[in-house]
């Protein structure tokens, strides 16, 4: 939804390799499902959460029912710099992605 947008974005198959690529390369954001497998959205941000500072991007967690889930989801949720309910429209990701890093969509022609 974002590949409009002037940004380099990588779109990842699941959460084991979006945690690769962050753990690889340097990213300003991660948008994750909180339904990903093998390895979760929960797990995958309670990773991130532990990676050095300047290398943790913000966060974006889509969730059906973001008040539901095991005690690790909501944590995950809780650590989530914004929580967006899915199905997510295009004008809620770019409110989001606006909240989180207003640079990243000022900067784009």
């Amino acid at each position: 939804m974002l590949s409009f947008l002037s940004l380099d974005i990588e779109d990842v198959g699941d959460g084991a390799e979006a945690f690769g690529l962050l753990l690889a390369r340097r990213f300003d954001l991660l948008v994750a499902d909180l339904n990903m497998t093998p390895i979760s959205a929960a797990q995958l941000v309670m990773a991130v959460r532990l990676l050095p500072a300047e290398r943790r991007p913000k966060i974006i967690v889509c969730s059906p029912d973001p008040g539901a889930g095991d005690a690790t989801a909501r944590e995950a949720l809780r650590q989530a710099d914004c929580i967006l309910a899915t199905p997510v429209s295009i004008a809620d990701l770019l409110a989001a992605v606006q909240k989180v890093l207003p640079a990243a969509l000022n900067s784009t022609p």
